[in-house]
């Protein structure tokens, strides 16, 4: 996932691996790592399952908002971008289970 937008030009990149590891960069190239727990990992997939994420629109966003976030999710081959107004609940479960950003 890619989070773009805000008040302060946040360009955040966060990489989540099948086994759970994770990684984020932040807009000034600083990275972190980590893994998620078998139970968080779980969820995510669930989430994901849930929302049908191979069928969801390309594109789910709402009225343009100043200085809201953009967000551009890929998982398996499949990348969908939303933003702050899109009222698509099943890709919030999704972003919401993803690791801290």
């Amino acid at each position: 996932m890619t989070v773009t937008g805000g008040i302060a030009g946040v360009h955040n990149r966060l990489v989540v691996r099948e086994d759970g590891t994770y990684t984020t960069t932040s807009k000034t190239g600083a990275e972190r790592s980590g893994r998620m727990s078998p139970a968080e990992l779980a969820e995510l997939r669930r989430a994901l399952k849930r929302a049908d994420f191979a069928r969801l629109p390309s594109t789910a966003t709402g009225s343009p908002v100043m200085d809201g976030f953009t967000y551009r999710i890929t998982h398996a081959g499949h990348t969908v971008t939303t933003d702050d107004t899109a009222e698509v609940p099943r890709l919030r479960e999704v972003i919401a289970a993803l690791p801290e950003r």
